[in-house]
């Protein structure tokens, strides 16, 4: 099972725990890019294909953490996209 860690601000911890945030979006960077894109394409250059994660591991600079399923990435705005969104499924623990 492969797991993807997040550092997250704790009012969108609470929403993700809420059930009312189904999608993080991350700003499309060299950083997310290596993370996220297999072979670290940058978008808009060819085909990408997308690292396959089963969770992702949400924590905060409190000490919270809650492990959520990973549904799937697609860019966001699909026209000139400027993020990483991450489609969020059910949450499989809350620490």
């Amino acid at each position: 099972m492969k797991n993807f860690n997040l550092s997250i601000y704790q009012q969108y911890f609470d929403e993700i725990k809420a059930g009312t945030k189904k999608i993080e979006y991350r700003e499309i960077k060299d950083y997310y890019t290596k993370k996220f894109i297999q072979g670290g394409v940058t978008p808009g250059e060819g085909e990408l294909k997308a690292v396959h994660y089963d969770t992702v591991t949400f924590f905060t600079k409190n000490g919270n953490r809650m492990k959520v399923k990973w549904e799937g990435l697609f860019l966001y705005p699909r026209k000139n996209p400027k993020w990483y969104a991450i489609k969020l499924g059910e949450i499989l623990e809350v620490k």
